[in-house]
């Protein structure tokens, strides 16, 4: 097993808690892989999170272990996330533990959180740029950030009752603004004039502002003020 090189991980998870980032390289006997790797592991006061990197997209694996001991796989004590949209280490806030997708989806970025406790997968949303905020107080975690939803209509072709639908689906108010989707659209349609209809016709993809509680019971979420934004679904 290599050097470890250490530091701290507050600058690299921002608005998560602070811990104290490992990282190792790993020869071809240690990966479980026979190939070698690089072992990340983020140290927080009653966890730690680890994450295997063999070159590709997405890590190999992603785990939830014990604070305790060096940085290093213990495929004994180790548990393994199997999951689809935990494709990286992303951080912690309390007893929550992120992972973020390793691909985009429609403009936005897969995100889960599992209790650390018991491995458990609380939540999996969609966010379109950073966390606006994460607090906790006691064993509820608040979070803030911009949502995407993907809509089964298009609110350039069918804007009235387009919206009267993204309204009833994101329990948005009945005069709730919708955003102006033609200038992304526009792109597409000076393209390839011809299609112009059937472009117009594409899904709308919007991101608008939630603000979200999560415990280890559930989790729930609340549409709040601010602008939306619209883009045709990719």
């Amino acid at each position: 097993m290599a050097p470890v090189t250490c530091r701290n991980a507050g600058e690299v998870t921002g608005q998560f808690d602070r811990a104290t980032r490992a990282e190792v390289e790993l020869a071809e006997k240690d990966t479980g892989f026979d190939m070698k790797g690089k072992l990340t592991c983020l140290r927080y006061p009653n966890f730690t999170l680890k994450e295997l990197d063999l070159g590709e997209k997405g890590a190999a694996g992603i785990y939830i272990a014990s604070s305790e001991g060096p940085c290093q796989l213990n495929p004994t004590l180790d548990r393994k996330i199997e999951d689809d949209s935990a494709g990286y280490l992303w951080g912690a806030v309390g007893p929550y533990a992120f992972f973020r997708g390793a691909d985009g989806w429609n403009g936005g970025l897969p995100f889960v959180v599992y209790d650390a406790r018991t491995g458990e997968r609380l939540l999996q949303d969609l966010l379109a740029g950073e966390f606006a905020g994460l607090s906790l107080v006691g064993e509820e975690l608040t979070l803030r950030y911009r949502r995407t939803f993907a809509a089964t209509c298009s609110l350039l072709a069918a804007p009235e009752t387009c919206a009267a639908t993204i309204r009833q689906e994101l329990g948005l108010a009945a005069d709730r603004p919708m955003p102006d989707c033609r200038p992304a659209y526009q792109p597409a349609i000076d393209a390839d004039p011809d299609a112009a209809k059937a472009i117009e016709a594409w899904p709308s993809v919007i991101d608008y502002p939630v603000e979200r509680t999560l415990s280890a019971s559930g989790t729930s979420f609340v549409a709040i003020e601010g602008d939306l934004t619209c883009r045709p679904s990719m």
